[in-house]
């Protein structure tokens, strides 16, 4: 990690001039996805992945120390804390919990090893990150709530000043930065029909300034307004997001689950996936099944063992809410997703073959007993019984997680289908995607292949995004017909 130590470019002349004064801060044997610097700007803890995928917990008691391993994990069965960044007195860190009954954040001391006060504590929210105050100290958390990424201020005069600012601007508001004496905000308001506005807020005047729109040209393009549905689906209420292009009749309805399934959800703010296959004329429903976060912890725990069954119920119900609110054509529906989202796809059309017209399919578990020995997570005994805890024993419980595969369903597949995997994925195997080509392929399928040899499971390059998402759209198209291609 290189930053640059405050030179003007003017004053340097030049780029080149520049770099020469750029100063090494941190360097780590492992991937690092994310630095922690303190008060004083010395980074001093991050987040590794080793080439094992092992999750590092790393920290220096001070810069020119080596950094030691606090903690250790994987995805399936993370650390059971993770920083969110320092505290004010620069060697505590601020950790959220990952491993506790209602998400919490909490003071760690990572010199003596032991964790302090608890700081803020939710049973319907999901705690991402922490933000300071002008005078550096914990001001609030960035958390997920039913369907919204917000900051949740500990102070009450801050929660009024954010609610009031988004009532007058009628959008989202994030505050982004303040000046150092308080009498200024940098606020963000956005929503997800409008991928937002930059204002400068006078606190003393109680006055906005327009600074800069985030992307002029797509406001001007009249992007789709996003409903919410809430439906009652096996005992739960189920929220989803439905995002309606202008239109004359009833748009084509595509379905979009997102992945996970657990510890996951989508959010209402601009979404550019939504909004590109909305210029498409086509509707999109996006749905917060059991297992989402952000809607508490029993609805997050219900999630579980749900593959195949009262997850994909869930998405059923809010799809037959979607067409019977008029606001699209129940006669023209597509489902697809990745991940999960592409598993739920497979599963939804096996079970509902009448209701869709086709799937799409990146990336999907079609075999789940084969994620035991395949996944990444599968390398360790922890991860396999983490996995097992959310999908079920692969002994025990066999037959069930066989019966919730689709390649073993693939028989009752009736409508075209587009797989597309990345062929370097460690997370969902590409055999998934090749035993089920090989099932419709014995079946004389309609169906479109797409590997890409250089992509694993995330991370994908821009160019790969572009290019996978432009062939789905032409796949959804050919399957929506009467959907109008504005691009």
């Amino acid at each position: 990690m290189r930053l640059d130590t405050g030179l003007d470019a003017r004053q340097a002349g030049s780029q080149t001039e520049l770099m020469k004064r750029a100063v090494l801060a941190a360097a780590a044997e492992h991937d690092v996805v994310r630095w922690f610097t303190d008060r004083d700007g010395a980074v001093r803890a991050a987040i590794a992945i080793t080439d094992d995928d092992e999750i590092r917990v790393l920290h220096r008691a001070r810069v020119g120390r080596p950094f030691e391993a606090l903690l250790t994990g994987t995805a399936q069965d993370p650390p059971p804390w993770l920083p969110l960044g320092f505290d004010t007195d620069g060697r505590n860190l601020l950790v959220i919990s990952t491993k506790e009954a209602a998400p919490s954040m909490f003071r760690y001391d990572p010199i003596e090893r032991r964790r302090g006060k608890r700081i803020f504590t939710s049973d319907s929210a999901h705690v991402q990150g922490v933000f300071t105050g002008v005078d550096g100290r914990p001001a609030g958390v960035i958390t997920v709530r039913r369907g919204f990424n917000q900051r949740e201020y500990f102070g009450h005069d801050d929660r009024a000043l954010v609610r009031s600012l988004a009532q007058r601007l009628d959008r989202n508001v994030l505050v982004l930065d303040r000046s150092l004496d308080g009498s200024a905000l940098l606020i963000l308001a956005e929503s997800p029909s409008d991928p937002g506005v930059y204002y400068h807020y006078d606190v003393g005047q109680a006055a906005v300034h327009k600074i800069a729109e985030v992307a002029p040209e797509l406001t001007q393009a009249g992007l789709a307004p996003v409903h919410v549905l809430r439906v009652q689906s096996g005992g739960h209420l189920v929220e989803a997001f439905l995002a309606v292009p202008p239109s004359d009749t009833p748009p084509p309805l595509v379905v979009l689950p997102h992945g996970g399934p657990i510890g996951v959800s989508d959010v209402r703010h601009f979404n550019p996936e939504v909004q590109y296959l909305a210029s498409a004329g086509l509707a999109v429903l996006q749905v917060n099944y059991r297992g989402s976060m952000g809607y508490g912890e029993a609805f997050l725990e219900s999630g579980k063992g749900e593959w195949g069954r009262g997850i994909e119920d869930d998405v059923d119900a809010a799809v037959t809410a979607a067409i019977a609110s008029g606001r699209v054509d129940g006669e023209r529906v597509c489902i697809a997703g990745a991940s999960y989202g592409g598993y739920s796809a497979l599963m939804s059309v096996i079970r509902h073959p009448k209701r869709y017209r086709c799937a799409a399919a990146l990336a999907a578990p079609t075999d789940i007993p084969l994620m035991f020995s395949t996944s990444d997570f599968a390398r360790t005994k922890e991860g396999r019984a983490r996995f097992a805890e959310l999908v079920g024993d692969p002994d025990a419980q066999y037959v069930k997680l066989r019966n919730r595969s689709p390649v073993y369903w693939a028989d009752r597949i009736q409508v075209p289908v587009h797989i597309a995997h990345g062929l370097k994925d460690r997370r969902v195997d590409p055999e998934h995607s090749l035993r089920m080509l090989l099932m419709l392929d014995a079946l004389d399928a309609d169906y479109v292949w797409e590997p890409y040899p250089k992509q694993g499971h995330s991370g994908w390059s821009a160019a790969r995004e572009r290019a996978f998402h432009r062939s789905r759209l032409r796949f959804l198209l050919k399957h929506l017909k009467g959907a109008r291609a504005r691009r």
